[in-house]
């Protein structure tokens, strides 16, 4: 899953969950990702919540690059 952020007033992305364990990302922050309909805080979601009890691993993935990633919606608050 590739999951773009809103901080410091940008929107940068896509990261992969291992990516945003090693950044400043609080429950506040705003994500995106594939099949969400907007930005959302990320202690929010689910699938985010490893971030946030410690549970993340480091995975290895197959990565196949689609040939038209989604972008995520304009930031609006």
């Amino acid at each position: 899953m590739k999951i773009w952020i809103f901080i410091d007033g940008t929107q940068k992305g896509p990261y992969t969950l291992e990516e945003l364990s090693r950044m400043p990302v609080t429950p506040e922050t705003k994500v995106w990702y594939a099949g969400l309909p907007k930005w959302y805080p990320a202690g929010t979601l689910d699938e985010l919540k490893p971030l946030f009890d410690g549970t993340v691993e480091e995975v290895t993935v197959e990565v196949v690059e689609d040939e038209n990633p989604p972008e995520p919606p304009a930031w609006s608050a």
